[in-house]
């Protein structure tokens, strides 16, 4: 969904008049992240898990430190899982592409498999909102409910 197509002033217009008719910041919340993985699925419905994924650690990696007394693990292995997500979709086809081409310079010969790994639109930004998500909760910035 592009934003000068009419379908997505439709699809504003939809998840404007949701949003404002609906009470309550929970429910306002719940429309939002629906409307988020309509225009996000859009393009590609197949990337809404990698979408979830980035979401589920977003949110349980503060819950889980504040349930281990605020230890730092957790933190860090969210933050490495995340930036493991973006660097195999963001750098995995240039990585094996060097490899062949370095071992063409030295005349071997490599039957790598051939990944055409497709970068999701946005992965960055939403990668690193997640990252950053999960740093403020942790410095108290943000507070997250259990729910």
């Amino acid at each position: 969904m592009i934003f000068t197509e009419g379908i997505f002033l439709v699809f504003f217009a939809i998840v404007f008049t949701l949003h404002w008719s609906v009470t309550g910041r929970s429910a306002r919340h719940i429309i939002l992240l629906i409307a988020s993985c309509i225009f996000y699925g859009w393009w590609d419905w197949r990337f809404l898990g990698l979408f979830w994924l980035v979401i589920i650690i977003a949110w349980a990696v503060p819950l889980l430190s504040q349930r281990l007394n605020h230890k730092q693990w957790p933190l860090t292995a969210g933050i490495t899982l995340c930036l493991a997500i973006l660097g195999y979709f963001k750098y995995a086809n240039f990585f094996i592409g060097s490899l062949q081409s370095a071992a063409q310079s030295l005349h071997i010969t490599l039957s790598t498999p051939t990944l055409q790994v497709i970068l999701p639109i946005g992965i960055s930004f939403y990668i690193f909102h997640a990252i950053s998500y999960m740093i403020d909760v942790r410095r108290g910035h943000v507070q997250q409910s259990e729910a």
